[in-house]
């Protein structure tokens, strides 16, 4: 039973492996290229926050 099991999941890879390098060979290609300008954006918009618990100015004055 188990040979029986064995052979058909086998047959099954192969199979597979064989249709997959049949794809590969045919050479499918398929590029899609758009680009997108955003024109909303007037200047970078950048945000510090710092949540750390940790303080420089205790650090130094606590040596």
């Amino acid at each position: 039973m188990w040979l029986l099991v064995l052979s058909g999941c086998l047959a099954a890879t192969v199979l597979q492996i064989i249709d997959r390098v049949n794809y590969y060979n045919s050479m499918p290609i398929n590029v899609n290229v758009e680009i997108n300008y955003n024109q909303s954006m007037q200047s970078p918009a950048v945000t510090i926050c710092n949540q750390n618990s940790f303080r420089y100015n205790e650090y130094i004055y606590s040596m």
